[in-house]
């Protein structure tokens, strides 16, 4: 079972690097496992969980409240949920950067 999944996620990551003719490289020159994916991605899923949960929140909360003031209010959920979503891509953007720069790794030479 381990080794077909294994396969199968192989499969997945060389269709992935065909499609998009990226393939990321350590600077030592050799291709990453996943064993060296692994703390990578968790360094951006938490930072890109918690800091998008606080500034989406914070958006959220600026735009409901204004649209709560004006008389607005049935509305100011809907664009409070947009506000935080807007919010939330440039913070995953962040996140992944940080997680990338932090590991050192950098997209390999063509």
């Amino acid at each position: 079972m381990g080794n077909a999944l294994s396969v199968y996620f192989e499969s997945i990551l060389h269709f992935f690097c065909i499609a998009t003719k990226v393939r990321f490289k350590l600077l030592k020159g050799k291709f990453m496992t996943y064993g060296e994916v692994l703390p990578i991605w968790w360094s951006m899923v938490w930072r890109g969980l918690l800091g998008g949960f606080i500034a989406g929140f914070i958006a959220g909360f600026i735009v409901g409240f204004v649209g709560a003031l004006l008389g607005h209010a049935d509305a100011a959920a809907f664009w409070g949920g947009i506000a935080g979503l807007i919010v939330g891509l440039p913070v995953s953007l962040w996140a992944m950067r940080t997680a990338i720069n932090k590991h050192h790794l950098r997209p390999a030479p063509t």
